[in-house]
């Protein structure tokens, strides 16, 4: 990490960004470039947890949360000042998926609505229920027979109480939970 008060990195400049508090965020070719106030911090693949070091957009949520984008289908994701998820992203869509998988819900913890992405290897019959702590069943989100591919779909819980939930991605012998909290 290069802490210093001048001679930012010699990179090209892709997006430039200013949050709330004034922060600069800088996304170059050579990383992200962090200044605040005078000083300024370079991060790169080597000292943080970019998936890689070509920063093409940032993006700053009014709450602080911050989604950093990388030139080969990386995404960092910050909530309330700590990194929540690293994704690397291909451009999946003239891809199939080699494999079944139910990602973390986001925003986790939410209020009153989250989304879920999985991705399913086959065609086949999908379900994604959702259940309480005691284990009843909330809601249904998925309920169909769907192709290979990536999907999301959102979850709204604005009728439901603050607590812990579950989120089950179910086909054929392929079966996932992951755990949520709503927050009131």
């Amino acid at each position: 990490m290069n802490t210093s008060n001048s001679d930012l990195p010699n990179n090209n400049v892709n997006t430039i960004v200013i949050d709330g508090k004034g922060t600069k965020w800088i996304g170059t070719d050579g990383g992200l470039v962090n200044i605040d106030g005078m000083n300024w911090t370079l991060y790169t693949t080597s000292n943080s947890s970019l998936p890689d070091k070509e920063v093409n957009s940032i993006v700053i949520e009014e709450n602080g949360n911050r989604w950093i984008g990388t030139a080969y289908g990386g995404v960092l994701t910050y909530y309330q000042g700590k990194i929540v998820s690293v994704e690397n992203y291909t451009d999946t869509r003239y891809q199939i998926p080699d494999k079944y998988l139910l990602y973390q819900n986001y925003p986790n913890p939410f209020n009153p609505s989250t989304k879920i992405r999985f991705r399913i290897s086959n065609s086949g019959f999908v379900s994604i229920k959702v259940y309480d702590i005691l284990g009843r069943e909330v809601t249904t989100l998925v309920n169909d027979e769907k192709p290979a591919g990536i999907y999301e779909v959102s979850f709204d819980a604005s009728e439901l109480s603050s607590g812990v939930y579950f989120y089950k991605l179910r086909t054929g012998n392929y079966i996932q939970t992951k755990k949520m909290v709503l927050l009131r």
